[in-house]
């Protein structure tokens, strides 16, 4: 639905936005800490207002060290801090240079060590934060170590607390200095989440967050140990880190896969990576601002080493062996070579690369020598792999790389067209019986500082939680994002270390399973002031391009769910305009996913006119329903007012039910903690007046009807949150947690 779309994920868009800004918008900035009062901490000092002062700000002054030897650099970095400012006059001195009325009146960004940065010096003192050799004091912690790099942002000016400024210091110059190129050529710099960052060499140790008052927040607070004492050497590589599940598996499948390389690529003289194991997505993505499964930097290979990941070998590890031991190669030889190892390695993706329907994605052979950012890696892989295959039927795989990195070979496009020829044209998938799964709740993605999204220890505790209430199911939602609903546009895989991205999907999944949940995932597009059901197109033209991007994201998602065991997945959600205009696509996607996926599919439709005339109901094995009928338009209506508009919301959905031969799910219901949101379930705007009673009112009631329906076989309610403080941000939101309605929610879920 729009306005739950809109508002679920306001927090998604202001920080893609804030992500598509950052870089140009580098500086930034944070407040005195120490002393502010009580008068002076007021809504003129938000961190969102002092962005906002910056970007309507003329000046910026980038202050760097008045000595230290590298005066020159500083300058020459401070000139690409700030390239692409158009709107700014920009200002660049050493520090002995600058008067008190320009730090007065200038949005500052500092540059340098204490020592050589007398405004530095300075604004440390006030932030009660020191600098020295082999440690940092940040208030009453204590982060020790050499090298320690600090990161400041958005923090009010200490001349003028209506200005911003940002800093980046540390206490050796050179090491701050290759720190400060190494995050601009990433395009990194500015880019932090926490108000306060500490970096070692080249990865976070210590952060946190300052509270509204612009005191630290303690629950905020984190230090990150990234490397164990587990370390050691295999063949082809030498680790340290998070190793202790399953070893001597994890090792023969790696040296199995390295043997196998040197042998068929002639690899003689073996020169080892280093890999640096983390024991969840959460502690990496902590520590380096990367969440993928693994990622290589100077340091080495980055990779999450745990149980989720056991029996895979992720391709970004062959990757960088192939680049060390065979430098000859282009990038894209390496990368396509790196993928066939490790699917070949990685027996369930295997599987799947060989159900896949290529012919029907419409991707061109090129994008596996240069693929684009928003496409599926998992997709790329399996098709990589899938060459390869074909190839080495042909040649030796000594050929097969040369064969690569001529690029234009005849014999890849020969390939390539006998693969697509080749794919299954019909379901080889076998349909399980279906169960009454029960009721539980869709976990909403809420926090975006990566220690409160869907990877993090607090969204297991939340899990947990769940299941103590007693639900029995619940929904894991990957968001992506289209700009318009009117124009065809990629449909990306996020990817981005703070959003849904796949290992924190996974890492979901996984702690769900846990807790003996049944796992629903369902992946959701989300427009800005729009929804799903407002895309439409004149030309068919432009529908044929927009199906060939939802089918390339679409089993994306199939893919994920097969691989880490989700119990269902949803086909799309509330896209009412394509549903009803093109079922045969829908027939189509369905048919292609169920050779992907050997789980049960659905599809979330609008509730009124999208689910009353799908036509594809039959090709699914559920029927879903994002269920916010009215039940009365009456603000102080009665129970038995209640009943009537709950009895025929039923009535409705039996018929289909009846219809079609299919059993419904509840894939979202909820009512706003507002009063009488049972007039508009879907607006939690209807009105600014709070009533836990209203809300509580409602879900009692309904729940109590559901569970005496035969026909609807799993509700998921609208919504709990992945951290338990979000309920206190929003007071008039769907989550019954911490309200009257979470212990209605918990007596409902134990007699169901």
């Amino acid at each position: 639905m729009d306005s739950i779309m809109m508002r679920h994920n306001f927090e998604l868009m202001r920080y893609i936005g804030l992500l598509l800004f950052l870089y140009i918008l580098i500086c930034s900035c944070t407040p005195r800490t120490g002393d502010v009062s009580e008068d002076e901490s007021d809504a003129a000092f938000a961190k969102m207002d002092l962005r906002d002062i910056f970007a309507g700000h003329s000046g910026q002054l980038v202050i760097y060290p008045e000595s230290g030897g590298l005066q020159e650099s500083y300058e020459e970095l401070a000139g690409e801090l700030v390239r692409g400012l158009r709107f700014q006059t920009i200002d660049k001195k050493p520090s002995d240079l600058v008067s008190a009325s320009e730090l007065d009146q200038a949005i500052v960004q500092l540059l340098g060590t204490p020592e050589h940065n007398s405004v530095i010096r300075e604004f440390l003192d006030t932030l009660k934060i020191e600098v020295h050799p082999e440690r940092m004091v940040i208030h009453q912690d204590t982060i020790h170590g050499k090298g320690l790099l600090l990161s400041l942002d958005w923090h009010p000016n200490p001349y003028n607390r209506r200005m911003p400024f940002r800093m980046f210091t540390g206490a050796d110059e050179s090491d701050l200095m290759n720190h400060l190129s190494s995050e601009l050529r990433a395009s990194r710099l500015g880019s932090q989440i926490h108000d306060i960052e500490v970096y070692k060499d080249g990865q976070r140790v210590y952060f946190a967050s300052y509270d509204a008052r612009w005191h630290i927040d303690a629950s905020t607070i984190r230090t990150i140990n990234t490397v164990s004492n587990d370390s050691g050497s295999v063949m082809g590589l030498d680790y340290e880190g998070n190793f202790a599940f399953e070893q001597e598996g994890m090792w023969s499948l790696w040296t199995q896969t390295i043997r196998e390389i040197n042998e068929q690529l002639s690899i003689e003289e073996v020169q080892s990576i280093r890999l640096i194991g983390y024991e969840s997505a959460e502690s990496k993505a902590l520590a380096t601002s990367d969440m993928s499964l693994a990622h290589v930097s100077d340091a080495g290979v980055h990779s999450i080493t745990n149980e989720i990941y056991a029996d895979q070998i992720p391709a970004a590890w062959l990757e960088a062996y192939l680049k060390l031991n065979r430098p000859d190669w282009p990038e894209s030889t390496s990368a396509i070579l790196s993928d066939y190892y490790a699917v070949k390695a990685f027996a369930k993706m295997k599987e799947i690369s060989h159900h896949l329907h290529f012919a029907k994605l419409e991707i061109e052979l090129k994008a596996l020598f240069s693929p684009q950012d928003h496409q599926s890696r998992l997709l790329i892989q399996a098709m990589r792999y899938l060459l390869i295959s074909e190839l080495i039927q042909e040649y030796s795989m000594e050929e097969i790389s040369r064969i690569l990195t001529d690029g234009s070979h005849r014999s890849i496009d020969a390939a390539w067209q006998r693969m697509n020829d080749r794919a299954p044209k019909s379901n080889t998938r076998s349909i399980k019986a279906l169960v009454r799964l029960g009721p539980g709740f869709t976990l909403a993605h809420e926090g975006y500082n990566v220690i409160d999204g869907y990877a993090s220890a607090e969204a297991k505790k939340q899990i947990e939680k769940l299941t103590a209430l007693g639900s029995k199911v619940i929904a894991i939602v990957p968001y992506s994002f289209m700009r318009k609903h009117d124009r065809i546009d990629k449909i990306p895989v996020v990817r981005h270390y703070v959003s849904e991205n796949d290992a924190s999907i996974a890492t979901s999944l996984h702690h769900a399973d846990e807790n003996g949940l049944s796992t629903l995932l369902k992946p959701q597009i989300w427009l800005p002031r729009s929804w799903p059901g407002a895309i439409d197109f004149a030309d068919p033209a432009d529908w044929d391009r927009f199906f060939a991007q939802y089918r390339h994201w679409i089993y994306h998602y199939a893919i994920l769910a097969e691989l880490y065991s989700a119990d269902m997945l949803a086909i799309g959600t509330e896209f009412q305009q394509a549903t009803l205009k093109y079922p045969d696509q829908w027939r189509q996607i369905i048919l292609d996913i169920r050779n992907i996926y050997k789980g049960y599919l659905t599809y979330a439709a609008n509730w009124g006119d999208e689910i009353e005339n799908i036509e594809f109901w039959s090709d699914l094995d559920y029927i879903g329903c994002n269920c916010y009928y009215p039940l009365s338009d009456k603000l102080d209506a009665t129970d038995q007012d209640l009943q009537r508009g709950i009895d025929d919301m039923l009535s409705r959905l039996e018929a289909l039910s009846k219809e079609n031969g299919k059993p419904v799910l509840l894939t979202e219901i909820g009512y706003a903690n507002i009063q009488a949101p049972w007039r508009q379930p879907h607006d939690e705007d209807l009105t600014d007046k709070i009533s836990e009673e209203d809300q509580s009112r409602a879900i009692r009631l309904v729940s109590e009807s559901l569970k005496s329906t035969d026909f609807i076989h799993g509700v998921y309610w609208w919504k709990w949150p992945s951290y338990g403080n979000y309920p206190l941000k929003k007071d008039r939101g769907f989550t019954p947690a911490t309200k009257q309605a979470e212990s209605i929610i918990e007596d409902c879920f134990r007699e169901w």
